[in-house]
C-alpha cells in the first residue's frame, strides 16, 4: 500500500531488523489484542513495499523480535501466542516479476528474473510448475536484482 495503515489500530512498533543486503527493514507492528503485522520496508526511502498480516488462531500471533541472518539471508521472527512460542524463518530474497511470463513447451529460452536479494551461490536452479508438475532448470546469477534461467521442456 506504500504506508502503514495500522497506527489508527493501536498498533506500535514492537521490532525491527534491518537487512543490509537489500537496505530494507522489517518492522513489525503489534497491537496487545491483534495479530502483528510485518512490514518490509525501503531503509533509505521510508516506502513501505511489503505486507505480512499474521493470523488469529484462536489467539492472536505476535511477533516478539526479528534478526536478520545475513548469511543465508533469512530472517528468524520469535512469535508468540497464549499458549505457545514459535521461531519462525523466511527467504529475505524476492521475485517481482519474470520475462517473458510465456515461453515454448520445447524448452530451452532464457527466462529473466527480476528481484531482489538474489546471492551468488554455487548451484543456483529455477522452479517451472506446470499442471502441477514441477521442474528444475539451471540458473545464472547476474546481480543482486537478476537471475536468467534457461526454461526446460514441458512434460507431455
Amino acid at each position: 500500500t506504500g504506508t502503514i495503515d495500522d497506527a489508527d489500530l493501536g498498533h506500535y512498533v514492537s521490532s525491527v531488523a534491518l537487512d543490509p543486503y537489500t537496505e530494507a527493514m522489517i518492522l513489525v507492528a503489534t497491537s496487545p489484542n491483534a495479530a502483528s503485522v510485518l512490514y518490509k520496508v525501503k531503509a533509505r526511502t521510508l516506502k513501505v513495499y511489503g505486507r505480512l498480516q499474521l493470523q488469529n488462531l484462536g489467539s492472536p500471533e505476535q511477533v516478539r523480535s526479528v534478526v536478520v541472518d545475513e548469511g543465508p539471508r533469512l530472517a528468524h521472527v520469535l512469535m508468540q501466542s497464549k499458549t505457545q512460542s514459535e521461531l519462525l524463518q523466511f527467504q529475505l530474497a524476492a521475485v517481482i516479476t519474470v520475462e517473458p511470463r510465456i515461453t515454448h513447451t520445447t524448452g530451452g529460452t532464457v527466462v529473466t528474473v527480476f528481484g531482489e536479494g538474489f546471492v551468488p551461490f554455487n548451484t543456483l536452479q529455477c522452479v517451472f510448475d506446470q499442471d502441477e508438475a514441477v521442474q528444475f532448470g539451471p540458473a545464472t546469477y547476474v546481480s543482486p536484482a537478476v537471475l536468467r534461467c534457461l526454461t526446460p521442456p514441458a512434460n507431455t
